[in-house]
Order: C-alpha cells, then structure tokens, then sequence
C-alpha cells in the first residue's frame, strides 16, 4: 500500500478513506456528498488498485485491515511474531475454523483468499473435503458483509 507517497492529502481518495474511517462496509451512496458519480467511481477503482478497498458487490466494497489479527489457533507456532500475511492464510486454509478464516478475509480480503485457496488447491496440498470447507466459510462471510450492507440500507431508510 503506497498511500503514503502516491495520495495527496486533498484528493478525493484520501477524503474517501477519511470519511470511511473505521467502518468495514463502503457503499457508493454513502460518498454522494463528496464529488460526482464519476469521480468517486475513479477514486474507489484507485483506492481498490492500490489495496485499501476491495469490491464486493456493485455499489459495495470492504475496507481492508491493515494487518493480520491475532489467531483463535496458533498455527504458526514456531514463528509466532514473523509469519508472513500469506503463511498464515495458507495454513488458516489448510486447518479452517470459521473465526479465523474470518478475520483473514476481512483484514486481506475475500480475493485473496479465494486466489490462495485456488493456489492450494491446483498444487494439491489440500484435502477437496477442506477445499470446500473453505469455499463455504468464503462463500459465508461475502454474505453476511452483503447482509449487513443491506441492513445498513433499511436502516438509513427509515
């Protein structure tokens, strides 16, 4: 992520990840206020290229955590402060629970791991059993984040 060093403090991306904030949900809507439809379009596909955003549904995308939180399961036992954001999905992948599979597709997102557990998956290192164990934990959560989207929606209307 180079928001740092390719985002100006006054552009429409970096007003876009400072009216967000802490929320997990962005919808389109919710950004009216802050330029035309085409401009925020320009400046979430941006926000989506360079790693902050990622979209889930048309309108919908998910703010992406900065780092991985802490485990419900240590998997990665013997190397439990330098394990790499990828070998921690890779092993969450190959033992899943639903809470921690979870907390990695919020915090790295759902693209991520739908494209490690098809790189697992083609090299054979998972059982299909949990492969599609997984795609089911995947498949769950992208609901739930559209659920909640929806819900913020019925919510705003009334």
């Amino acid at each position: 992520m180079s928001y740092w060093f390719s985002m100006k403090n006054g552009s429409l991306a970096h007003r876009i990840l400072k009216a967000v904030g802490r929320r997990r949900i962005v919808r389109r809507r919710d950004l009216e206020r802050l330029g035309g439809y085409d401009q925020v379009g320009r400046a979430l596909r941006r926000l989506e290229e360079e790693g902050f955003l990622e979209k889930i549904d048309r309108g919908v995308w998910l703010r992406l955590g900065r780092a991985v939180g802490r485990q419900m399961h240590a998997r990665a036992w013997s190397t439990p402060g330098g394990a790499s954001d990828d070998k921690v999905l890779r092993l969450t992948l190959a033992q899943p629970s639903f809470d921690d599979l979870a907390a990695l597709c919020l915090s790295l997102g759902l693209k991520r791991a739908d494209m490690t557990l098809s790189e697992l998956r083609a090299d054979n290192e998972i059982s299909p059993g949990v492969a599609r164990r997984d795609e089911e934990i995947i498949a769950n959560v992208r609901a739930g984040l559209l659920r909640m989207a929806r819900a913020d929606d019925r919510s705003a209307s009334r």
